[in-house]
């Protein structure tokens, strides 16, 4: 999905925020001031992924700011995958809906 999202010519803006999730991912060397920050705005941008993220099991309530390096990715992570479902979703419910009325 991130080559093909990096490759498009018009992306939404879940589609962007999936690239920077993924680009302060796997930035080297990583840096948690910017994935504090990228934490943040996917928390309170995407409310459904928050809940979605928090509600799973082995899920210890934290504020984010007191994360360790370690943690940090590990919710960058989660929420890469749980942006990407959200993605996956919508362009499938927008494919049944132009299916329906051809």
């Amino acid at each position: 999905m991130i080559q093909y999202l990096a490759t498009a010519k018009s992306i939404s803006d879940l589609e962007s925020d999936i690239i920077d999730t993924y680009n302060v991912l796997t930035d080297t060397p990583f840096d948690n001031q910017k994935a504090q920050t990228q934490i943040s705005k996917i928390d309170i941008k995407y409310t459904d992924v928050t809940k979605e993220r928090t509600a799973m099991p082995d899920i210890v309530f934290k504020y984010s700011a007191d994360f360790t390096e370690h943690e940090r990715k590990a919710t960058l992570q989660t929420q890469l995958c749980l942006l990407c479902k959200k993605e996956l979703a919508e362009n499938l419910m927008l494919q049944n809906f132009f299916k329906e009325y051809k």
